[in-house]
Order: structure tokens, then C-alpha cells, then sequence
């Protein structure tokens, strides 16, 4: 069964292709005229590399919990997108970058332009509200 994706989403991984090949047209070798293909493995390779990410931050999360109970993968989606959208946008965006794009804390002060201690700040008051909000149910 195939599930389409959100129109965010897609245009997420649109927006990584063409950031991830202006790193690496240097790359491309030009044999083929036609560059569609190159263009489609690199979003099926952001596209997997995303699913590992979200599938690692759900573990992780899960592992939040104190009593271990089996959930299925929607369910585990629906808590993981529950507990993000709990968060306030400055400490989602940080969390985020930091565990699912695995950027390092000084990446994220570069990119977000602010001083590294207050991605440190933001990235602990998020996992500590993202752990309270798993021990209380997660609703």
C-alpha cells in the first residue's frame, strides 16, 4: 500500500534534492543528456535517509517511556508527531535538526543564527518536556 506524503513534506525533500546537488554537481558526470535520473536517486537517497531518522527519533522517544509496550509503527508516528507538535517551534526546530538531521549544536547556532548556548538551552528544555510529555501518556 502505497502512502503519499504531505505537500510539506514533498516540498521538504524537493527543497534537500537541489540543496544536496548544488554539494555535489561536481559529481555528475554528464554521460546521459538527461539528468532526471541523477535528480530521482538523490531524492530516493533523502527520502530513505529521512525515514532512518524519524524511525531512530521514534525508538528513542519510546524508549522515554518507563513501562515498555509494543506500538505499532502509525501509532508510534501519531505519538512522535503528538510530542513534537507539544513543543514550542524554536525547541521542535532544534530538536529536530539535532536528532533527526543529525546536525551538531554548532551547525544549528550557524544555521539558526543564534549563540550556541542557546541551541544547548533549547535542545535540553525540549527533550525534558518531550520526557514529560511521554510519561504522562503523551496526550
Amino acid at each position: 500500500m502505497l502512502r503519499s506524503a504531505s505537500v510539506p513534506d514533498a516540498e521538504d525533500i524537493v527543497q534537500a534534492t537541489f540543496e544536496r546537488v548544488v554539494k555535489i554537481a561536481g559529481s555528475y558526470d554528464g554521460r546521459s543528456s538527461n539528468a532526471r535520473a541523477w535528480l530521482f536517486g538523490i531524492a530516493v537517497r533523502i527520502l530513505r535517509e529521512r525515514r532512518r531518522s524519524f524511525a531512530r527519533l521514534a525508538r528513542a522517544l519510546l524508549h522515554l517511556e518507563r513501562e515498555p509496550k509494543t506500538v505499532s509503527a502509525e501509532e508510534g508516528r501519531g505519538d512522535l508527531q503528538r510530542g513534537l507538535a507539544s513543543l514550542r517551534e524554536p525547541k521542535r526546530i532544534v530538536v529536530l535538526l539535532a536528532e533527526v538531521e543529525g546536525f551538531t549544536c554548532e551547525e544549528i547556532a550557524t544555521m539558526l543564527g543564534i549563540p550556541i548556548g542557546t541551541v544547548w538551552t533549547r535542545l535540553h528544555h525540549a527533550r525534558r518536556e518531550l520526557r514529560a510529555f511521554y510519561e504522562e501518556g503523551g496526550r
